[in-house]
C-alpha cells in the first residue's frame, strides 16, 4: 500500500505479549488487548496523522488497542483501514 499511494510505511507499534487472538471470545480479547502494545519510535509519532492498516478485525480490541497507544504517544490522529470484518 505504500509504494503504491506514497505514503511513507514506518512500522510504530509493538507488541508486548504474544498471546494469539484466534478463538478468544471478546471478552478475552478485550483483556489480552488492553495494554498490549507501545510505541517503539515517539519521535515519529508526535504531531503525526497516522494511518493504521489491519488485514481483519474481529471485535475491534486490536484497534482499540493500537488507536490509545498512537495518542497516547502524541499522534494528531489515528484513522484505520481494515481488509476485512469477521
Amino acid at each position: 500500500m505504500s509504494r503504491q499511494s506514497g505514503i511513507a510505511y514506518t512500522p510504530l507499534l509493538r507488541r508486548l505479549d504474544t498471546q494469539h487472538q484466534v478463538g478468544a471470545s471478546r471478552v478475552q480479547r478485550k483483556k489480552q488487548l488492553h495494554d498490549a502494545y507501545y510505541c517503539s519510535t515517539l519521535a515519529r509519532v508526535a504531531a503525526e496523522h497516522i494511518v493504521l492498516v489491519d488485514d481483519v478485525s474481529t471485535t475491534g480490541s486490536t484497534l482499540e488497542s493500537t488507536v490509545r497507544t498512537l495518542v497516547q504517544a502524541g499522534a494528531s490522529s489515528v484513522r484505520a483501514v481494515v481488509f476485512a470484518q469477521a
